[in-house]
């Protein structure tokens, strides 16, 4: 098994060109991971690209911005309030 490294540094040490890196894998996982600077475990990394490359990853119909209605919805009524500024945590 590959040891656990921040998602970034995986990707640089598999020897893959820097334009297959920065033009496709670094973009795809930002977006599918929602973390610009690749910090997530690449575990999840490559699970993510597996579920990618498998086609099991989806949205739902009006695309991403329907995620944070759609996971809302499936809360208690109350749970979520849109609109107000977070204070704290």
């Amino acid at each position: 098994a590959r040891p656990e490294l921040p998602a970034a540094r995986a990707l640089a040490a598999r020897g893959l060109p820097a334009r297959t890196i920065d033009g496709f894998l670094r973009p795809l996982l930002a977006a599918l991971l929602y973390d610009p600077d690749l910090t997530t475990s690449s575990r999840c990394a490559d699970l993510a690209l597996r579920a990618f490359a498998g086609g099991r990853l989806a949205l739902p119909e009006g695309g991403a911005e329907a995620l944070p209605e759609h996971m809302a919805r499936s809360l208690p009524p109350g749970t979520v309030h849109t609109g107000v500024r977070v204070t704290s945590v």
